[in-house]
């Protein structure tokens, strides 16, 4: 993500404040963020190939964080005496 974000804030500021040719493929400054994310993607799926996965003990706790747990109850769940 820093490296398309620094990709990004380079080429607007180069091409808005310092004249510089919008010299990728002729896309203006305010159209590089689709670029951005593409190059994110590039960078994020290399790196997630090049180390290794977490220990099983983040996995799981990773795991832990996503399921909800004690969760109120919907409204549709409350009888009246709670709504009040």
């Amino acid at each position: 993500m820093v490296v398309g974000l620094c990709f990004t804030i380079f080429y607007i500021v180069g091409v808005k404040f310092y004249g510089m040719q919008p010299w990728f493929f002729g896309v203006s400054a305010e159209g590089i963020g689709t670029l951005d994310m593409l190059i994110n993607f590039v960078v994020t799926w290399s790196v997630s190939r090049l180390i290794p996965p977490p220990p099983l003990e983040v996995q799981e706790m990773v795991e832990v964080l996503r399921t909800p747990g004690d969760e109120p109850p919907a409204i549709a769940e409350l009888d009246e005496d709670h709504l009040d």
